[in-house]
């Protein structure tokens, strides 16, 4: 099963079935719907989704939405977390990013959801 990275637009367009989201975009969250693939939300996403609940630019619902959908116990939907550890490697001269679903890995090649890169 492939893993994509959704965007704070990507997201916010999905949950508001709205036009602007491309033909690729709405196939893939599709297909994580169904189960075909996994998207991973960035922790960030969240938080930008919240400030622009608060200056009314999105409906609160949408952030109970994404809310939600991260709360289902499906894979095919996570939460890519920022916290001190990503923070810390942030620092270090070369950091390893997991290109497919944007972790921070402690070992290289691998990441904690078992990505190879």
């Amino acid at each position: 099963m492939k893993t994509y990275v959704a965007d704070t637009h990507s997201l916010i367009w999905y949950l508001q079935d709205n036009p602007r989201l491309s033909h690729r975009g709405r196939l893939l969250f599709s297909q994580a719907d169904d189960g075909k693939a996994s998207i991973v939300v960035p922790t960030i996403v969240l938080v930008e989704m919240t400030y622009l609940a608060e200056k009314k630019r999105i409906a609160n619902a949408l952030v109970k939405a994404a809310l939600n959908l991260l709360r289902e116990t499906s894979e095919n939907y996570r939460l890519a977390l920022l916290d001190l550890a990503v923070v810390e490697v942030l620092e270090q001269d070369r950091v390893p990013w997991c290109p497919t679903c944007l972790t921070v890995s402690s070992r290289p090649q691998r990441c904690r959801y078992g990505c190879r890169f």
